[in-house]
């Protein structure tokens, strides 16, 4: 915007900045009052609903319907092969990782205890090795 300059050069020109930096300061005082409402009521209303999370809930309940096939009908003559494999590799899995799921909710929720600074200085700078 100051691509144009008086012929004078220092003054219009330091004219033209002041007035360009109180114009930026006044835009951004509106950006933050449009976007930041004051009120709790209005924080409420301003974000849209979140969309169920359909990858965890599909799986989750098709790890869910295998562990329980195979704990009520192991082995049942009828089945196929196929579905025996799947329900008999979701039943091991699922006894075998239980314990680490467990540790990591626990440790996650031990971190959310630890100030942040902390956690980051230990972690170090991004970058290095």
């Amino acid at each position: 915007m100051t691509g144009c300059s008086s012929s004078k050069g220092g003054q219009g020109s330091s004219e033209i900045k002041k007035t360009e930096q109180a114009l930026l300061l006044e835009s951004s005082a509106d950006l933050v009052d449009s976007c930041c409402p004051s009120s709790p009521q209005e924080r409420d209303t301003d974000f849209p609903k979140q969309r169920p999370d359909y990858l965890l809930w599909i799986s989750s309940t098709i790890v869910l319907v295998c562990y329980l096939l195979y704990w009520f009908v192991d082995g049942h003559v009828n089945l196929p092969q196929w579905l025996v494999v799947m329900t008999s590799g979701v039943f091991e899995l699922i006894n075998r990782m239980w314990w680490g799921v467990v540790a990591a909710i626990l440790f996650v929720g031990l971190l959310e205890r630890i100030p942040r600074d902390l956690v980051m200085s230990a972690l170090g700078r991004g970058g290095t090795f």
